[in-house]
């Protein structure tokens, strides 16, 4: 689930919030696609972490997602462009534009497998409920948990964060064993690992 769009350059897009989707905010994330005329191109993306169903029966408006539109200092107007399918940005970063904005006649979905300008791109797994991004592998154990956890991983871990599902960070280590979770209340937490080669992300139960 996600969208291409422009903000005038310069500008970058942070800050998730939850939205009346009821999508909780670490699930989301930005990709710089590059420059052109336009503006600034990003990908506004989520990754599933929490299985969550999303009624859009209805006028709308929806919101899956809050975010800002951040500079130094920050903007109190200005203009977000949504991308069309077939957006040079686009097809050349390999992503396609979920909501399907066309706005002129007939309808292109391009993406890397139906746009022969994308090329390929070579995969091992899909990431579904996690997210592993370089070349970061790691194990939470025990997780269901109610006291501590401790992470095993082929990198040096330099961070790890947990979130709630709100998107708050409720605790920051830099520790990988005994990390002591008996403080947090009883539910789903994000855990976010972070080394040199990238980032993964986790779903721990509290007990």
């Amino acid at each position: 689930m996600g969208a291409g769009f422009y903000v005038p350059s310069g500008l970058t897009i942070g800050n998730f919030a939850m939205g009346d989707s009821g999508i909780s905010p670490v699930e989301w994330s930005s990709l710089p696609l590059g420059s052109d005329a336009s503006g600034d191109g990003f990908f506004l993306s989520r990754v599933e972490i929490f299985p969550t169903s999303i009624n859009l029966d209805g006028p709308g408006p929806f919101q899956l997602v809050l975010f800002d539109v951040i500079a130094d200092p920050n903007p109190t107007t200005g203009l977000l462009t949504l991308m069309e399918n077939g957006n040079a940005l686009m097809v050349a970063s390999f992503v396609e534009n979920y909501i399907n904005i066309n706005l002129g006649a007939g309808t292109v979905n391009a993406y890397i497998m139906n746009d022969p300008a994308a090329s390929s791109i070579d995969f091992s797994a899909l990431l579904g409920l996690e997210e592993q991004v370089g070349k970061v592998n790691i194990e939470v154990y025990p997780n269901p948990t109610s006291d501590i956890i401790n992470i095993r991983s082929t990198s040096n871990i330099d961070l790890v964060e947990i979130y709630d599902l709100l998107g708050q960070r409720v605790l920051s280590s830099t520790l990988t064993e005994g990390i002591k979770v008996s403080q947090l209340p009883v539910g789903v937490y994000v855990l976010n690992a972070y080394s040199e080669n990238g980032k993964v992300t986790k779903k721990v139960i509290i007990e």
